[in-house]
């Protein structure tokens, strides 16, 4: 689902011009396999391609207690220090 989700973006050119990609967590992932794929074979060959930054298991998105992100905020994506800081959003 993943896999067909995130060709779907990439072909209709949502992605184009993406700067980076900030993942968050993905609870019920853990044991997931198709064909011999786990949820990060699948995001390594649809997200390396285009050439951007990727870093995951950020603390938002799905989960017990995650965090938000308001959309349209400017980011600082670190992969080396493994850090996502967050401007405050424009007002």
């Amino acid at each position: 689902m993943i896999d067909r989700q995130l060709t779907q973006l990439i072909r209709a050119g949502a992605l184009d011009g993406l700067q980076g990609v900030a993942l968050g967590r993905f609870p019920g992932f853990e044991d997931y396999s198709d064909r011999g794929w786990n949820l990060v074979d699948v995001l390594r060959d649809r997200l390396v391609p285009l050439g951007v930054p990727v870093l995951g298991g950020l603390e938002f998105g799905h989960g017990t207690d995650p965090h938000a992100v308001a959309l349209g905020t400017m980011a600082d994506l670190d992969t080396g220090s493994g850090t996502l800081t967050v401007s405050p959003p424009a007002r």
